[in-house]
């Protein structure tokens, strides 16, 4: 089986990216993500986006060509293996030009008919050369190398006035054609051929599409105006009058309290970041690690366990130490057979003396402690 390297992304049951409808709703899908933070729920839907279509293209290529679909940048062998596969899927479709349109043979003589007339193709064009009826004449004719030649401009007739007089035609006739007085437009004139008659309100235009292509026009010059599916808004349609601009960037809402109440903000939302009065802390103020946390007023937070020593007295360093000072230190025996007492002093902001006595008063070695050290 071929290779596809261009792999979804985020499609699992339960992954972690935004609802459809929230997605459709989000302001970013038409500007992007631009100052501020995305959610990664945000990103991954716009990732899994172009990653399934890439990846359902990229395994049609592989199953109909056959041809490993790598991501190593070769576009040509990318589009050589995508019109492969299109070949593969659908080779009926096409014609091969080695085969001389005899794809179109094969099919029929409708099908003939329909492609001559794709072509412009006249009736004369399955007509043989000839001089009786059903053909066409051969350049050599002789009705044709004996007729008035145009490039004699008329000089090969016997007599103009006969001429004339056999054609009908009247003053006119020597007359110049031309825009002015004493002049006749001529038959072919672009300005009779080609013009449009206002009896047929627009009718004799050749295609309306271009027209309305060379007027500008655009998909919504052929919708009604009104407020369903398939209608297009007028310029005072309240949808639109009543919309917010997003050049006023939410200027124009008529209440803020109100808006973000819809939103579900509460009033965290109106406070800066920081760790003074009426701030909010970002997560920058709460570093922590296995042993320890600091949290945004300065205070840190330490804990570890420890077995006391022979002696009884034992000095246990800190996971971190304190900038200043270790303010207090609480110790939890963690053996369950006889209770002990137990004494912690800090030394230093690095360290602190502990000492176990049993309920006897003498040293205990060998005890489990748990303690929770705070200073700042």
């Amino acid at each position: 089986m071929a290779a596809n390297n261009f792999k979804p992304f985020g499609i699992s049951n339960g992954a972690n990216v935004t609802s459809q409808a929230d997605y459709e709703a989000l302001a970013a899908l038409l500007t992007g993500f631009t100052a501020g933070k995305a959610s990664s729920a945000q990103v991954n839907k716009a990732l899994r986006q172009g990653t399934v279509m890439a990846s359902v293209l990229a395994q049609f290529i592989a199953n109909a060509s056959g041809n490993d679909v790598l991501d190593n940048g070769d576009t040509a062998t990318l589009i050589t293996s995508l019109i492969a596969a299109l070949k593969a899927n659908s080779a009926n479709d096409f014609l091969q030009k080695t085969n001389n349109l005899v794809e179109i043979k094969n099919t029929g003589t409708a099908a003939q008919s329909a492609a001559r007339t794709n072509l412009g193709l006249g009736n004369s064009a399955t007509l043989n050369t000839g001089a009786a009826a059903g053909t066409v004449a051969a350049g050599n004719d002789s009705r044709i190398t004996g007729a008035m030649q145009k490039s004699n401009n008329l000089s090969d007739l016997v007599s103009y006035s006969t001429a004339r007089s056999n054609m009908g035609l009247k003053g006119a006739a020597l007359l110049d054609v031309g825009v002015t007085v004493g002049t006749v437009a001529a038959g072919d004139d672009s300005r009779i051929t080609g013009a449009m008659q206002k009896s047929n309100n627009l009718s004799d235009l050749a295609s309306y599409s271009t027209a309305r292509s060379n007027m500008g026009l655009k998909g919504a010059a052929l919708l009604d105006v009104g407020a369903g599916a398939g209608t297009v808004a007028a310029g005072d349609d309240t949808r639109i009058t009543g919309a917010m601009q997003k050049t006023n960037n939410l200027s124009d809402l008529p209440n803020y309290a109100t808006a973000r109440s819809n939103l579900g903000l509460g009033t965290a939302a109106l406070a800066a970041l920081g760790t003074g009065a009426n701030q909010v802390p970002d997560m920058n103020s709460f570093t922590s690690s296995t042993t320890w946390f600091k949290l945004p007023s300065g205070k840190i937070v330490q804990m570890g366990v420890f077995s006391t020593t022979t002696s009884g007295n034992t000095i246990i360093n800190f996971p971190i130490p304190f900038p200043t000072a270790c303010r207090s230190i609480v110790a939890t025996q963690q053996d369950t057979t006889f209770p002990n007492i137990i004494g912690c002093v800090p030394v230093g902001t690095t360290q602190f003396r502990t000492t176990t006595w049993n309920y006897n008063g003498g040293a205990v070695s060998g005890t489990s402690v748990a303690y929770i050290a705070i200073g700042d």
